[in-house]
């Protein structure tokens, strides 16, 4: 069986040094007694590998998104 994730993009890599195949998300991380943990992220999907249906949103819109859904939670900032 074959698994692939549809919103890959080439880019290049600085730890392998070539081009390479990878996913872009945005990330939101906590901070708890000097550990930091994943809180929420979203995946980026450029235009060109959205499904029919799909809304295209740019980084900045998912990182607003990310801050609405961080204020929703029951979390202290």
């Amino acid at each position: 069986m074959s698994h692939s994730f549809e919103p890959c993009l080439k880019f290049i890599s600085g730890n392998l040094g070539k081009l390479a195949n990878g996913i872009v998300s945005i990330n939101t991380y906590g901070i708890m007694d000097h550990i930091t943990f994943p809180l929420v992220f979203k995946v980026y999907k450029p235009r060109m590998h959205l499904q029919l249906g799909d809304a295209y949103k740019t980084k900045p819109q998912l990182a607003l998104e990310l801050i609405q859904e961080l204020q929703r939670l029951p979390l202290w900032f």
